[in-house]
């Protein structure tokens, strides 16, 4: 069953929208109240009103065509045109209400589904209103055919009145949504409360000149009717005008602040910001042109009203009414369905790796020999999860899963379990050794950070295996003693006997790292991390390390090094076994972005056009209206050239490999963002303005807390 959190963006907006009185100040409290309460109530409910009022005035329209087809008493037309007459006045206006008619089950017909944007129900008013105009107008024609006295008419006629005002009402209406949507993205007042009051006013104003006409129909008096009509016009000009300036002004001052903001080049932050940039500029051309088309239809009623006489008045008239709500509906639909500003293509072009031109010498080159050698060390989740269980228990009885990192794990509990008496093997060797199969490619090979929680590691590889892109369910059942029930569900999956590729498993750290964390460094930092990682993170307690006699082969020995050869044998798995990819471990701190090899690898798999999937604890840290932008931050400004690594000669060979730094951050940019930030999101008209609104308040924050 789909649940709240599932709900489209548009119902989420939905419920977002609420009366003119509610404040705006805290995007905080709107964005806790839209994770917690169910939105789909909302939209659903205005589907039924919307159903409900489209059967009402169909019913009234077959209704009036009924009533016009019985026998009426004769009506003397004079020398007018038949144009001017009842029937023509109930012949044109039943012509367009049945053009409303059409619109509105049009856009109930295209968007029947549950994902329409959040202006269709506002647009459905908008048409509905129209359309009762269009049929109170019908009406008159037929009062008037029909004889009947003149209280009915002037009845009608002011309903007539009241329905054009209600016309206006809706949609300034969707001008004021604008600006509450903008407010709440935003996170400031633009101009919402004041654009309630201007209509509240103009509505007031127009109803009470409504009365007036009515007045001046009662006494026959054509002079107050046509001024009471041409103020009426003159106020609507008036208030959309007024709403309009407020609207154009607020984003204006939201596009101006998101101009001023500096943003790394080819990051993603500088895509979101063209993209909200591109929104603001659409959004405001929109409005411009659909408010400004109403302003100049209400102009030419008064000119109609004022100074034209005869019957040519009332074709002048009703043609100003139908040019202003067909612009209008015109603006409204290219804001629901066209205003879609193109997402930008972030992928660059530009390939910054070096390439791995000794991957396709012979493979009794030995470069080649150990890469093919580490390519077919691979361990499944059944020996993963067993090597877990035994943590705390058996081996490594201090293991903290909330505490103990991969670093952690690999001191303690791998390179003892791989120790071969006076020398050491990889954890794989040391399995098939033992008689478990390991010796096999597998079809993933995992990047991650030894920083991380080992209880996040192992969850994200099996998160990942059942197909899913957060691991905190199956991290909370792990470290809940669930192992048994995990193993069942993979097993039930027919996932158990999948095999990664992950190093701290597959390399030997025996000819690497396992005797110790190197020599202390001069630099403040890098001596902070030195001593951190010599000491169990748990326990605070220095780390015995092991004393093997396994000969040590590190950079200086480029050929039979292990540490090396990562993404080269990445693109060799990816030549021997179609289905390989690579999966990114994501820690709690992302820190994964930040080293070294990690991202080399990530680039080199990316480059290769490998299939890459990135499993992190939550992604909440991707929602647009997430509170802490420390880790948008963070992402947003890495470069390679920043990264960090155990040993400085590891970054240098790194750097080595990279032709274009800057490309280089571009493509890490990309594969960060790419998969989960807004602009893999699809956002129609109305739906772009909040996302673009939370891109510019989030980016004028990060300013604020550089």
């Amino acid at each position: 069953m789909r649940s709240c959190h599932d709900a489209p963006f548009s119902d989420i907006l939905a419920s977002q929208i609420s009366t003119p009185e509610s404040t705006t100040s805290s995007t905080s409290s709107n964005a806790k109240g839209a994770e917690h309460t169910c939105p789909n109530e909302v939209p659903c409910r205005r589907s039924w009103y919307i159903a409900a009022g489209i059967s009402l005035l169909i019913i009234g329209q077959v209704f009036l065509i009924c009533w016009a087809c019985m026998p009426a008493p004769p009506y003397g037309f004079g020398h007018q045109h038949v144009i001017f007459t009842p029937h023509g006045s109930f012949a044109y206006n039943q012509v367009l209400a049945t053009m409303h008619c059409i619109c509105a089950l049009t856009f109930c017909l295209i968007w029947r589904r549950g994902d329409a944007p959040i202006l269709l129900s506002e647009l459905q008013i908008y048409l509905m209103t129209g359309w009762s105009f269009w049929l109170l107008g019908a009406a008159y024609s037929l009062v008037v055919l029909r004889g009947l006295s003149m209280a009915v008419q002037i009845v009608v006629a002011s309903f007539q009145g009241a329905s054009c005002a209600c016309i206006e009402f809706a949609f300034t209406y969707l001008l004021q949504c604008r600006l509450s949507l903008l407010e709440r993205g935003f996170g400031s007042p633009m101009g919402s409360q004041v654009a309630w009051r201007i209509r509240l006013f103009t509505m007031v104003c127009q109803l009470s000149l409504v009365v007036i006409g009515a007045q001046g129909e009662a006494i026959g008096s054509q002079k107050a009717i046509d001024w009471a009509y041409a103020a009426f016009h003159l106020t609507a000009a008036i208030g959309v005008t007024s709403i309009l300036l407020v609207s154009v002004r607020a984003f204006w001052s939201v596009t101006n602040a998101m101009r001023e903001i500096p943003v790394p080049k080819q990051s993603f932050a500088k895509m979101e910001k063209e993209w909200s940039l591109n929104v603001f500029k659409r959004m405001t051309l929109a409005v411009v042109v659909s408010a400004s088309v109403s302003i100049t239809a209400h102009l030419f009623c008064v000119h109609a009203i004022l100074l034209v006489h005869g019957g040519f008045r009332a074709i002048l008239g009703t043609a100003y009414h139908f040019a202003d709500i067909v612009a209008e509906v015109m603006g409204l639909i290219f804001i629901v369905g066209i205003l879609k500003p193109e997402m930008p293509d972030i992928k660059p072009e530009i390939r910054s790796m070096r390439g791995a031109s000794m991957l396709f010498d012979s493979s009794q080159n030995p470069w080649n020999a150990k890469v093919q050698e580490l390519a077919h060390r691979s361990i499944d989740l059944e020996n993963l999860l067993d090597f877990y269980d035994k943590l705390g228990g058996e081996t490594m009885k201090h293991f903290n899963p909330f505490l103990s990192t991969t670093a952690d794990v690999v001191r303690q509990a791998v390179i003892p379990l791989s120790r071969v008496d006076r020398g050491g093997l990889a954890y794989t060797d040391a399995l098939t050794a033992r008689g478990k199969l390991s010796q096999q490619m597998p079809d993933c090979m995992v990047t991650h950070t030894w920083s991380g929680l080992f209880l996040h590691l192992v969850a994200a590889i099996v998160s990942d295996a059942l197909g899913l892109d957060e691991y905190h369910q199956i991290a909370s059942q792990m470290s809940s003693g669930k192992l048994t029930e995990v193993k069942q569900r993979l097993a039930a999956e027919g996932v158990l006997y999948k095999r990664y590729w992950i190093c701290c498993f597959c390399v030997n750290q025996h000819t690497s790292i396992c005797n110790g964390v190197g020599e202390a460094p001069s630099d403040p930092a890098a001596l902070v991390r030195w001593d951190r990682n010599r000491r169990d993170t748990a326990t605070g307690q220095l780390l015995s390390f092991c004393d093997c006699k396994e000969p040590k082969v590190l950079n200086d020995q480029p050929d039979k090094c292990e540490l090396n050869k990562f993404h080269v044998m990445m693109l060799w798995l990816q030549q021997h076994n179609p289905n390989f990819r690579q999966l990114v471990s994501v820690d709690c701190e992302f820190t994964v972005f930040e080293r070294a090899w990690c991202v080399a690898e990530l680039v080199a798999a990316h480059n290769a056009e490998m299939p890459q999937s990135v499993c992190m604890y939550s992604n909440r840290a991707f929602d647009l209206d997430a509170e802490d932008l420390s880790t948008y931050q963070k992402l947003t400004n890495l470069s390679v050239a920043n990264s960090l690594s155990s040993r400085p000669e590891d970054k240098e060979m790194v750097l080595s490999q990279i032709s274009s730094v800057p490309a280089f951050d571009a493509e890490l940019q990309f594969l960060i963002f790419g998969n989960r930030g807004l602009l893999k999101q699809k956002f129609f008209g109305f739906d772009a303005l909040i996302p673009a609104a939370r891109t510019a308040r989030r980016l004028c924050s990060l300013v604020e807390q550089v």
